[in-house]
C-alpha cells in the first residue's frame, strides 16, 4: 500500500517553504480571500483510450463533465495557495482491446499559485489580465467499471466499490495537479476564470489496467467565477496617549500621605473565596485482543484514571452484531446489556486515582472482517455533564471449517478442455510479466497462465467446467488476495474467446 499521508505532508511542507520564501522576499502581508466555482470537460490518459491525449466524441464519447469549487488565499502579488474539490466523470474506449471503462472521480488538493505577470514585471493593481501557474498535491478518490465494448452490457471487472480506503469506499490515489489558470477581473470583487490542469495519479489501475502508461493521468479543462473579499492591508494608527490631568490635593489625599487611614481602609477586607479544583483529566485504557474467531471468547479490560472524580459515571460500548458481553467476577458497577450496547453505571465511584472493570465478549456469526467497538464515558463535575470518547478495534477470521469449504479452483488438466472458464487478473501489452511476482504479490498458490491474446500477454488463475463457479472464485481473489479488476474470461481449447458463451 502506498504511503499517501507521507506524500501528502512532504508536499504540503515544500509549498510552505515555497510560500515562506516568497512572502518574506516580497514583505507583503495577506491580501484578500476568493471563492470560485468552475466546470469543463474532464479528458481521460491512460491505457483504455482510443487516441493516446486527444479524446474521442463517437459513441461512448470520451469527454466527461467535471466541475470544482476553490477557495484562494492571496499572500503577496506573486504568491498565493488554493484548496480545490473537484468532482467528475472519465471514460475511455479501445477498439483493437475490445474495452471501454467508466470511472468517477472526486479529488481534493491544495495548490501553490504563482502570479507570472507580477513575477516578471512591476506589480499593476489595474492590471485586468492575469496568468498564473498552479502546482499542488492531493488525493483522488475514484470507482471504475470496465465493460466489453463490442458488448457494453458485459461487466469486466471493478475496483473502488466500497473496498478502497478513499471515500465511500473509493479507491485513493495520490495526485499531482499542475497547470495554468487565465484571470480576467470584470471589477474589484467578481473575475472571469480559465483553468487547464493536468492531474497526474499515482496509479496505473483508474483504467483496471497496468500497460504502457505507468501512471494514469486526467486533463481538467474548466472556465468559472469567482469572488474576492478583500481584508485589507493598511495599518491603523494607534492613538497618542495623552497625560492625565493633574488633580488638585484634597484634603483626602494629604490625610492618606500623612499614613491616616481613610473612611475606606478602615473597613474590614472580605477573604477571597478559594479557587474552584479544575476539572479532571480523565483518560480510559483499553486492553483486549486484536483479532478473534467466531466460536471464541475474548477479554475486555478497562483502566479508568479519574483523578479526583466520585461523582456518578457510566460507561456506555456499542458492539457489532454477533458480539454478546458476559459479566465476570473482575467486572464492578452495575452491568446491563441490551440491543448490543453495554452500560456500565456506578453512583459513586471507587476510592483512588484510577480503577479497572473487566467483563468477557463471545463472538459467534459474525461476519469475518475488522470491526469498530466505540465507547464513552459519561460524568458530571461542577454540575455539568462531560464526556470522554474511546475507540477499539478487532479482526473476526473464519473459524477453521468454514475455511476449508472456500471454494478452490480444481487441479489442472493434461488436456485442455472443450471449454473452460478462468479468472483473468493481469495483461500487458509491452514485456512479459513474471508469474512468480505475481503469486507473491497476490498471496496466490495456484497455478498463473500465459497465453497470448490480441498481442497481449494475459495472465489467469483456475478452470472451471461453468461460469457460477469462475464467477465465485473470481469474488475469493477481490475480498481475499485483493485482486480488484479480477474478471471471468471463457477459453476453448485452450484458446481464449473474444466473448463469454452464451448461458
Amino acid at each position: 500500500m502506498k504511503n499517501h499521508r507521507g506524500n501528502f505532508i512532504i508536499g504540503i511542507l515544500i509549498i510552505f517553504l515555497i510560500s515562506n520564501g516568497i512572502m518574506q522576499v516580497k514583505g507583503q502581508t495577506p491580501r484578500y480571500w476568493s471563492f470560485g466555482i468552475n466546470a469543463g470537460p474532464n479528458i481521460f490518459i491512460g491505457d483504455i483510450k482510443r487516441f493516446s491525449y486527444l479524446p474521442s466524441t463517437e459513441d461512448p464519447s470520451e469527454l466527461k463533465l467535471a466541475y470544482g469549487l476553490t477557495v484562494d488565499k492571496k499572500f503577496t502579488p506573486v504568491f498565493g495557495l488554493r484548496a480545490q474539490f473537484l468532482n467528475g466523470q472519465l471514460s475511455g474506449t479501445d477498439r483493437e482491446l475490445d474495452r471501454t471503462f467508466e470511472a468517477k472521480v472526486f479529488e481534493y488538493n491544495l495548490s501553490a499559485v504563482f502570479n507570472f505577470n507580477n513575477l516578471f514585471s512591476a506589480t499593476n493593481r489595474t492590471r485586468r489580465l492575469e496568468l498564473y501557474g498552479i502546482v499542488g498535491l492531493g488525493f483522488s478518490n475514484f470507482e471504475t467499471d470496465q465493460y466489453l465494448y463490442s458488448d457494453q452490457d458485459t461487466h469486466l471487472g471493478g475496483s473502488g466499490h466500497g473496498s478502497g480506503s478513499g471515500i465511500g469506499g473509493r479507491t485513493l490515489e495520490t495526485t499531482v495537479p499542475f497547470g495554468l489558470e487565465l484571470d480576467y477581473h470584470l471589477n474589484r470583487n467578481w473575475t472571469l476564470k480559465g483553468e487547464y490542469t493536468l492531474h497526474p495519479v499515482y496509479s496505473d489501475e483508474l483504467d483496471i489496467r497496468e500497460a504502457d502508461f505507468a501512471y494514469d493521468m486526467y486533463n481538467y479543462v474548466a472556465v468559472g467565477i469567482s469572488y474576492k473579499l478583500h481584508t485589507g492591508t493598511q495599518r491603523r494608527e494607534r492613538p497618542t496617549p495623552t497625560e492625565p490631568e493633574r488633580e488638585e490635593p484634597t484634603e483626602e489625599m494629604i490625610t492618606r500621605q500623612e499614613g491616616e487611614p481613610s473612611g475606606e481602609e478602615t473597613q474590614p477586607t472580605q477573604p477571597e473565596p478559594e479557587p474552584a479544583k479544575p476539572a479532571p483529566n480523565v483518560a480510559i485504557n483499553t486492553q483486549m485482543a486484536q483479532q478473534i474467531t467466531n466460536g471464541k471468547t475474548f477479554g475486555m479490560t478497562l483502566n479508568v484514571n479519574k483523578q479526583h472524580l466520585r461523582a456518578g459515571t457510566e460507561i456506555l460500548q456499542t458492539f457489532p452484531s454477533g458480539f454478546t458481553p458476559v459479566e465476570t467476577a473482575g467486572t464492578t458497577g452495575n452491568f446491563k446489556f441490551e440491543e448490543q450496547m453495554l452500560t456500565l453505571s456506578w453512583d459513586e465511584l471507587p476510592e483512588g486515582k484510577s480503577f479497572e472493570t473487566s467483563y468477557n465478549v463471545k463472538v459467534e456469526n459474525a461476519i469475518p472482517g475488522k470491526y469498530l467497538i466505540p465507547g464513552m464515558m459519561i460524568y458530571r463535575y461542577n454540575n455539568k455533564s462531560h464526556s470522554e470518547k474511546f475507540r477499539n478495534y478487532i479482526t473476526v477470521k473464519r473459524a477453521a471449517e468454514q475455511t476449508r469449504q472456500e471454494t478452490e479452483p480444481k487441479p489442472e488438466s493434461t488436456s485442455p478442455p472443450a471449454l473452460e472458464y478462468r479468472v483473468q487478473i493481469r495483461a500487458k501489452k509491452t514485456g512479459r510479466l513474471s508469474k512468480n511476482e505475481l503469486a507473491k504479490r497476490f498471496n496466490l498458490s495456484t497455478p498463473i497462465k500465459e497465453d497470448i491474446y490480441n498481442g497481449y500477454y494475459i495472465y489467469t488463475v483456475g478452470s472451471f467446467d461453468t461460469y457460477e463457479q469462475a464467477r465465485n472464485y473470481r469474488d475469493t481473489l477481490r475480498r481475499r488476495h485483493n485482486v480488484n479488476d479480477a474478471f471471468v474470461v471463457a477459453f476453448r481449447y485452450g484458446e481464449r474467446l473474444d466473448k463469454l458463451p452464451e448461458k
